[in-house]
């Protein structure tokens, strides 16, 4: 009798099945996998560039010799962070007195600030906000959603959570 040494055909087809179911199932949790990492790694980011405004505006108030000295504030404020959809920009207040800072989202993550945000954040010369609420950071890739919540409270601490304010 002869040994059969290869695969029969039905069970080289079981193999593919099994293969491709977990390649389905490795897609379907890679995406959910994605959407978070991009949504926690864009509300992170937007959390360091408001402190990094938030510290500008508190430290650009004393004068000194530099870049700040000619920068004059404008209703007790230098920089606003505005945002753009998918991205946003830290601007100086006064024209020509510093560079704009222009951050581009990860693909498929918008912005969305609260009504009391539309316009942008302000930080005080104090380092305190004219206004509080939240940015949301949405991040959606095939059919998954990830959400981050970037919040500005009236003693002007910025923090990320997981979870709705």
């Amino acid at each position: 009798m002869k040994e059969n040494s290869g695969f029969l055909y039905i069970e080289a087809l079981f193999a593919c099945g099994i293969i491709l179911i977990l390649f389905a199932a490795t897609a379907f949790f890679g995406s959910k996998i994605f959407v978070n990492i991009a949504a926690e790694y864009e509300a992170v980011k937007l959390v360091g560039d408001l402190r990094y405004a938030q510290e500008i505006n508190r430290n650009s108030f004393y004068p000194r010799d530099g870049v700040f000295d000619s920068i004059k504030p404008h209703k007790n404020s230098y920089f606003v962070v505005k945002f753009y959809g998918n991205k946003y920009k830290i601007e100086p207040i006064a024209k020509d007195t510093h560079k704009e800072i222009v951050h581009q989202a990860i693909t498929n993550v918008v912005y969305v600030p609260t009504s009391g945000l539309y316009r942008g954040v302000h930080f005080l010369t104090s380092g305190d906000v004219r206004q509080i609420g939240n940015i949301t950071v949405e991040s959606k890739f095939a059919g998954a959603k990830a959400r981050r919540y970037v919040i500005i409270d009236k003693s002007g601490r910025v923090r990320m959570d997981r979870n709705p304010p």
